[in-house]
């Protein structure tokens, strides 16, 4: 598409040769020009008749099917897509009232278009098959056709002759606001009353030979007639008279909502406000052949050969070429005293006059400018090549800078005067007013600095791409910022004095009095911000590399600081006026002017905006569902749409019908029954949904543009997936009924299975209970004859010590026999043989041999009894084998406390060996029970309390005690060794588990299960004082 500006109240004539300039820079804001080609999409380049049906959709009548256009694409219906279409030449169409489109071919056949569906209706009456014919509509939606024969109307019973004045060639026909019909040819016109049944007739007065009526055209309470000779109006009160001002063929007319009147002539497309002037203008339009103005006050063209042109009154006036400006971009721009200076790229220096730009200075050499600083008296230029001034009476003057770096960013004057210089790569310079220019460095060495400003307190800024600098006390201060990027490109300081800077790749940030920094990754719209402008509206206006901005600079303050959302941004691009939406991004490129208006540099010229007259368009679009594809086929009837359960893919076109900047309408779309929740589509227009289970849905898309709210009425498309045949409630149900008796035979099969496992299970469980249980009793007779075993070596041990004692008794008892008393009686004879009449040594040979005598036979009683004492103890030990020996499994009365007694006797030896004190609190405790049982359970118990002991080296004790209350009683095995950990004392009486290494864990096991079936029980644990391991054996006595 090709964009240009138009301007109203000009008309352009083919015998116009003398271009003139349409706009000032007073003027009005002129219309935005789109057109459109086969390159397009058009399916051809003439465009005969144009409507707008009641949906909003614009279609066209071309030589090459009828196209409708939504904006965007347009949709071409030929021969080969409608079958009832006999040729694809379109030569007029109408829209009804009913949202339907009626069209003629060139064959004479007439169709009409609803709903996406063709339909022929009655054929019309042309039995030559070439007469083609016109049509028209009326407000109650009468379709009235006329051809050579005279005019008709389709009635439900078909067409209906109404007059026949047999004219000479194709007439035209009209229909006006109280539904009489106007048919005109030649020179005369006629009007059908269907209200009076009465036909009149007006005569064309034209002043030369013989002329044609090209279009008839109702314009409020007149009718315009186009004709071969010029144009003329057939006034309310039946008079014809000829418009003085338009004398060439017209071939359509069309009078727009605000009183402009537009003229299509045979060349030329032109414009008239009521009575002003006609005037030429450089903007042609060549060959119009049909006008019309759709519901947003646009104007579309339609042209011979030419395509198709849209007229839309545009935000911004754009200015190349034509308007005198050289075919180079556009670089710097400023003003002063409401003048405009602006340079291009070749160096061309031009400003506006009498209309147009014209050039009035040229760079030295043609350097580029790429800074602008305008005075009453002087022009400032920065270049690649350094500062140049220019003045009316010296021309140009270089300015000799102390700078490295001769590329000049930026120019800045302050109040006093003087003029601040900003460098590519080398800071910024001063250079103070006076007869001669004195340049001194300002600092900022190594900085590229791109802006220049000062804030309310008098405060310099410099932007750089080194970061933002301020200049206090003569020095330049870097402020410490958190904004990510470092290319800062633009200053502003608003009314309110607060700071903003534009990045070149970093959106735009707040640096006073809060810094917040924000781009695309928040919403804002561009990375890129080459100007920032305020106007006197409390807007700002900004842009970047892909479009021009306006936001409402309190509220964007006001996000900034967290008060709010971000505020509606509005866009403007080629459909706004603009020729460009780009620019180079030199300072300056933009400025408000003493009027308000604000002038932007672009790659292709000048484009200017009044925010004073700038409205943008705040309603929401209409929006309709326009195709549906099922599986690639599109869907085109009014019965309600099902989709069968092998449908794998549903395509649902919708488009928001507005032809102010279509590509800016965004979407959101939801599909109740699958996602309650609305999804954005951005500018996408299609949404595709793919495998959608069986149920009933509703698709709903809503349209907005620019700051307007959501469609209120959305686009909606009811539609049902119909479930496959084994999901539909009948077959559901037998389904469901050959499963449950599916079901109910396995359950049968499976019961029966499990009848029979279970049986098997009960045979398998019972043999290997009786093995479990013979397993059990081999073991309990191993832990028995392993208990008696132990009894045995205790017994053979205690044995073998008592008759060593023995041993050792005899031997001393026969050695004191052996020294008895004859020695000493030996001695005292032989001392009484020396003197035997000597009576004192009678008397002390007595009382010597009474004492000898006494003591040998004191030694030999001792010796005796202690003879006597090891063999009583080994009586003692053989009764306590024989008594642990020959226990039976039957019930026997006996005293548990002497077993207990017994017990550790034969375990003397251990107890012994391992200094082991026992203590004993065993009252008489009659039990009747299986004595043997009870011999190995205590004998189990008291070798592990030896076996604990023996790991200390404390002094060891092994504590028993027995109490009764009543028919319960209670032993109590403790001792002072190791104990155990709490967490195995569940584990302790389990078979196979013991704390000691290479352990078989019987033991314990034996004497938990041998009590449990003797109705009695053991528990486990440790001492509640100090360490060592308590059993507790609970019985019934």
């Amino acid at each position: 598409m090709v964009f240009r500006s138009f301007y109203p109240g000009l008309l352009v004539f083919l015998i116009s040769g003398t271009p003139i300039m349409g706009w000032t820079l007073d003027g009005p804001i002129p219309y935005g020009v789109q057109h459109w080609e086969i390159q397009n999409g058009l399916p051809q380049n003439s465009v005969s008749h144009i409507t707008q049906d009641r949906e909003g959709y614009m279609w066209l009548a071309t030589e090459e099917g009828l196209v409708q256009f939504d904006g965007i694409d347009f949709h071409v219906y030929d021969r080969s897509a409608v079958k009832l279409m006999d040729h694809n030449d379109v030569v007029q169409l109408v829209a009804d009232p009913q949202s339907g489109v009626w069209f003629s071919l060139v064959t004479g056949t007439i169709l009409r278009f609803s709903r996406g569906q063709f339909s022929a209706h009655a054929p019309f009456p042309n039995p030559d098959g070439n007469r083609q014919n016109r049509l028209t509509v009326t407000r109650e939606g009468q379709l009235f056709a006329a051809d050579q024969r005279g005019l008709f109307r389709l009635d439900e019973s078909g067409w209906t002759t109404l007059f026949e004045p047999s004219f000479g060639e194709t007439p035209a026909v009209v229909a006006d606001a109280d539904s009489r019909v106007w048919v005109g040819q030649g020179k005369s016109v006629y009007v059908w009353d269907a209200e009076k049944q009465t036909i009149d007739t007006f005569s064309i007065p034209y002043p030369g030979a013989q002329g044609s009526i090209l279009r008839l055209v109702w314009a409020e309470d007149r009718l315009a007639v186009a004709t071969s000779q010029g144009l003329y109006w057939v006034m309310s009160d039946g008079t014809v008279l000829p418009d003085q001002r338009i004398s060439t063929a017209v071939r359509d007319v069309h009078q727009d909502t605000v009183g402009t009147l537009w003229v299509a002539q045979d060349q030329l497309c032109a414009v008239q406000i009521h009575e002003i002037e006609v005037n030429p203008t450089s903007r042609k339009v060549l060959s119009p052949t049909a006008l019309f103005e759709d519901r947003e006050g646009q104007i579309w063209v339609g042209t011979s050969g030419h395509g198709l042109f849209k007229f839309s009154g545009a935000s911004f006036v754009s200015f190349g070429e034509d308007q005198g400006l050289a075919a180079h971009p556009m670089t710097v721009l400023a003003g002063a005293q409401d003048q405009l200076i602006a340079f291009n790229r070749a160096g061309t220096g031009f400003r506006a006059q009498g209309g147009r730009f014209i050039p009035f200075l040229k760079t030295p050499n043609g350097l580029e400018v790429t800074a602008l600083l305008a005075e009453t008296d002087r022009v400032w230029t920065g270049t690649r090549n350094g500062l140049w001034v220019w003045q009316q009476a010296k021309g140009w003057e270089s300015i000799s800078l102390p700078l490295a770096s001769a590329f000049i960013r930026v120019l800045y004057s302050d109040p006093s005067g003087k003029i601040w210089v900003g460098s590519d790569s080398d800071g910024v310079a001063c250079v103070s007013p006076g007869a001669l220019w004195v340049a001194e460095r300002s600092g900022l060495r190594d900085c590229q600095v791109r802006d220049l400003i000062r804030d309310q307190e008098g405060t310099l800024w410099a932007a750089t791409y080194q970061g933002l600098f301020c200049y206090r006390n003569q020095a330049w201060l870097k402020w410490e910022t958190p904004f990510k990027s470092l290319y800062f490109r633009k200053l502003l300081v608003d009314a309110r004095g607060r700071i903003w800077v534009g990045f070149y790749g970093g959106g735009l940030a707040l640096v006073s009095p809060t810094p917040v920094q924000r781009s695309t990754r928040e919403g804002f719209p561009t990375e890129v911000v080459y100007n920032l402008v305020p106007d006197r509206h409390g807007g700002l206006w900004f842009n970047g590399n892909k479009a021009f901005y306006r936001v409402d600079l309190d509220a964007l303050a006001a996000h900034f600081l967290g008060q709010q959302p971000l505020p509606p941004i509005d866009v403007f691009r080629y459909a706004d006026g603009l020729d460009s939406v780009e620019s180079f991004g030199f300072n300056p490129s933009a400025f408000r002017d003493a009027k308000g208006r604000i002038w932007f540099a672009t790659l292709k010229g000048i484009s200017v905006v009044d925010p004073q007259v700038n409205k943008r368009e705040t309603l929401a679009p209409p929006i309709r569902i326009d195709h549906v594809f099922v599986d690639g086929k599109a869907w085109n009837s009014d019965e309600p749409l099902r989709l069968g359960p092998n449908v794998r893919r549903l395509d649902i076109h919708f488009v928001g019908l507005s032809f102010i900047d279509p590509t800016g309408i965004r979407y959101r779309t939801r599909l109740t029954g699958y996602d309650e929740n609305w999804q954005e589509s951005g500018s996408s227009r299609k949404v595709s949904f793919t495998n959608l289970p069986a149920g009933h849905y509703l698709f709903e898309a809503v349209a907005a543009r620019g700051n307007s709210d959501w469609s209120s009425q959305p686009a909606q498309l009811a539609f049902r997936v119909i479930p496959p045949i084994w999901e539909r409630n009948p077959i559901r149900f037998l389904i469901l009924v050959c499963f449950a008796l599916l079901i109910y035979a396995i359950f049968r099969l499976r019961t029966f299975q499990i009848t029979k496992q279970k049986m098997e299970l009960a045979r398998q469980v019972r043999e290997k209970t009786a093995e479990i249980l013979d397993m059990q009793d081999n073991l309990m007779a191993v832990s028995h004859r392993a208990g008696m075993a132990e009894v045995a070596g205790e017994f053979l041990h205690t044995l073998g010590n008592q008759l060593n004692s023995m041993l050792v008794s005899f031997s001393l008892l026969r050695e004191h026999v052996d020294q008895g008393p004859n020695p000493h009686i030996r001695r005292v004879f032989e001392r009484i043989k020396m003197e035997p009449t000597n009576p004192e040594i009678l008397d002390k040979s007595e009382q010597y041999l009474d004492r000898v005598l006494q003591n040998w036979a004191t030694g030999l009683e001792r010796e005796m009894g202690e003879f006597q004492t090891n063999i009583q103890k080994l009586c003692e030990l053989m009764v306590a084998q024989e008594k642990f020996a020959t226990g039976e499994d039957v019930l026997s009365p006996f005293l548990l406390d002497e077993l207990i007694r017994d017990i550790l006797g034969l375990l003397n030896g251990i107890l012994q060996k391992q200094s082991i004190e026992v203590e004993l609190d065993l009252p008489p405790m009659p039990l009747l029970g299986e004595k043997h049982h009870w011999s190995h359970i205590l004998l189990h118990l008291f070798r592990n309390a030896c076996e604990a002991l023996a790991e200390v080296d404390r002094p060891r004790r092994l504590r028993v005690e027995a109490k009764r209350d009543g028919n319960q009683a209670e032993i109590v095995i403790e001792d002072n060794g190791p104990g155990f950990k709490p967490e195995i004392s569940a584990a302790l009486f389990r078979q196979g588990f013991s704390t000691k290494p290479g352990g078989a864990g019987l033991g314990l096991h034996y004497c938990a299960n041998m009590l449990q079936k003797m109705g009695a029980s053991i528990q486990a644990e440790n001492r509640p004082q100090g360490s060592g391991a308590r059993f507790v054996i609970q019985l019934s006595c």
